[in-house]
């Protein structure tokens, strides 16, 4: 070969000749010398400076075929070449790929820079292993369905925003969709083979579970828009898992953050929302950084340009700049305590002065009083308002669909008025009834909500409940009864909870008396007149001249015969021993009588 020139004189003296390299000879312009070896197998002419492919139909036996990095601008007789399983076409100027279609044997295909829009021609390319179709300007992935055995697929920056064509791949190991325009990677935590996923460069705001990729060595999802790194949860520590230059600002939800060395998170580039100065210049940031110890990164460093007055506030976690003029670009960098979390966050920022906070109680018992708050500052949280026969849910920013719940605790002042309605729903009342006692198989009234504006609630009846032994009276505010009554049929409308108690009466049972014989009366044992009683007498003595008895008298007293003077003698009134002893018999006959009728009702 002189000067890019390349003699092909005594080619023909190598019929067994099987693969020539020629890339990088620019220059070359025939090469029909190769008709005299037709059973060559591979033919490298990468950068040769080719145009046209008139020597393949020398080479019907050619199955590896590099024409890449040429201006050739027609591929259709790439079918004089059907036995090709490799072909290289990087850099090519054509527009029209479709001939590749018919080479149906090829297992690998790289077309690396070019212009290729769509993927019609591989549809029957089933044979596809390794496919390499980088810096072109695909869109749709669906000519890719079905090929079971693609290995290794390589489509970084196209334009491609939907990969869900690419989940039935079953043996598909390598992937790389870096630089595209990708949103969801969902679909791919299908693809149960893989072990390399690369993702970097897109528009992806969550990588979702990627629990049943078990066989994932690495993963690239940097440079996204990626705000949670906790997806890494479901990973094994010793995945290589790349993170950086996303907008991440917590990783205190990243479990085993120690073990995980090969989670690369650094370079986080974060980009805040408008922050407010006030007139004087002075500009505070919240430090929004939080580690894996759920503590505020504090190895914070201010930066401004041009310079000026700036500090970090560790006591309240504020990044402070001082004498802003609004020519100032500002940002401040961290690293946390181990050095694997970094990044820098941008602020950009407008003078303002406070605002107003109007809160409308709509007809609430008070009106809440308005508040000046500094833009980018939090509203002070009012007590709640009261409003009868409502329950308050909150105080809300917006109306129709935008409306919404303010959040006293994360939300901040806008640079404007602001207004907070309140916001409330009727109020649910219930009158329950209990059964105090009530057997179980009583049936109770049902509970009977109502709320304002409602009809009165008629009190229910209680005929449907019952309690052995006892009679129900009414229903009652207090369960011993000691409450206000309420009877069926009466009204209610208090806005309150009623809570009635079934009151009872305790039922007398009805005592039947069996009937009694008669009782013969019996006659007393001495009936007749009373008996006169007997008095003392007075005994006179005897004179001495007297004449005395012969014999003792026998009349019954005592012996006087021996007194000189007068005696008193006492006598019994009612007679003697034998009257008494029929008025023990009598008694005792009578409580005799009375036993034996006692007995005999008992019996």
């Amino acid at each position: 070969m002189t000067d890019g020139n390349i003699d092909f004189e005594g080619i023909e003296n190598l019929p067994n000749l099987e693969s020539i390299d020629f890339s990088g000879s620019t220059g070359i312009t025939d090469l029909s010398s190769l008709e005299k070896i037709p059973g060559l197998y591979g033919l490298d002419l990468d950068g040769c400076g080719i145009t046209s492919l008139d020597f393949l139909k020398y080479l019907p036996k050619l199955e590896y075929l590099n024409i890449g990095n040429n201006a050739i601008q027609d591929l259709s007789l790439l079918k004089e070449v059907p036995e090709l399983i490799f072909l290289d076409f990087q850099n090519i100027q054509t527009t029209d790929f479709s001939p590749i279609g018919d080479l149906t044997k090829l297992s690998w295909l790289l077309g690396d820079k070019n212009q290729m829009t769509t993927l019609d021609f591989m549809k029957g390319l089933s044979q596809l292993e390794y496919v390499s179709l980088n810096r072109n300007k695909i869109e749709d992935l669906t000519p890719l369905k079905g090929h079971v055995k693609l290995d290794y697929l390589l489509l970084e920056d196209n334009q491609i925003t939907d990969v869900t064509p690419l989940s039935d791949l079953p043996k598909l190991r390598n992937l790389n969709l870096l630089r595209n325009q990708i949103t969801d990677i969902m679909p791919l935590a299908a693809l149960a083979s893989l072990e390399r996923l690369e993702v970097g460069l897109n528009q992806i705001t969550s990588v979702g579970s990627l629990t049943s990729l078990n066989k994932l060595k690495y993963l690239g999802v940097g440079a996204n828009k990626l705000t949670d790194a906790s997806f890494v949860n479901v990973l094994p520590d010793n995945v290589e898992i790349w993170v950086q230059n996303n907008e991440i600002t917590n990783i205190s939800n990243v479990a085993r953050f120690a073990e995980r060395q090969n989670l690369n998170i650094q370079s986080q580039y974060i980009t805040l929302s408008t922050q407010y100065s006030n007139q004087e210049g002075m500009l505070k940031v919240h430090n929004p950084i939080i580690d894996d110890r759920n503590m505020s990164v504090t190895n914070i460093k201010p930066w401004s340009h041009p310079n000026v007055p700036s500090y970090y506030d560790a006591m309240k976690n504020q990044v402070v700049f001082n004498e802003l003029t609004g020519a100032e670009k500002v940002d401040f960098s961290f690293v946390d305590s181990t050095g694997r979390f970094s990044g820098t966050v941008f602020v950009s920022y407008t003078f303002v002065s406070n605002q107003t906070v109007t809160f409308d109680s709509d007809e609430a018992s008070s009106q809440t009083p308005t508040q000046s708050i500094f833009p980018g500052e939090s509203v002070v949280e009012p007590t709640n308002p009261t409003k009868l026969g409502y329950d308050f849910l909150g105080w809300f920013v917006g109306e129709g669909v935008s409306s919404r719940l303010w959040n006293f605790q994360q939300d901040t002042m806008p640079n404007e008025s602001l207004i907070l309605h309140s916001n409330w729903k009727k109020s649910v009342y219930t009158v329950t009834y209990e059964g105090n006692g009530a057997d179980p198989t009583s049936k109770l009234p049902e509970v009977t909500p109502f709320s304002i504006g409602d009809s009165p609630v008629m009190i229910a009846t209680g005929e449907d409940i019952q309690r052995k032994g006892y009679t129900f009276i009414a229903w009652n505010t207090a369960a011993d009864g000691s409450g206000t009554n309420y009877l069926q049929g009466e009204s209610y409308d208090t806005l309150e909870n009623l809570v009635l108690y079934a009151t009872w009466e305790k039922e007398i049972p009805s005592i039947i008396v069996p009937p009694v014989k008669p009782i013969t009366p019996i006659n007393p044992p001495f009936p007749g007149s009373p008996v006169t009683p007997i008095v003392p007498i007075t005994v006179k003595p005897i004179e001495a001249d007297s004449e005395k008895p012969s014999t003792p008298s026998t009349t019954a007293g005592p012996d006087i015969s021996k007194s000189s003077e007068s005696t008193t003698v006492k006598l019994p009134f009612t007679g003697d021993s034998r009257n008494l002893f029929m008025w023990y018999s009598g008694i005792l006959s009578v409580l005799g009588a009375m036993v034996y009728l006692a007995r005999r009702r008992k019996n």
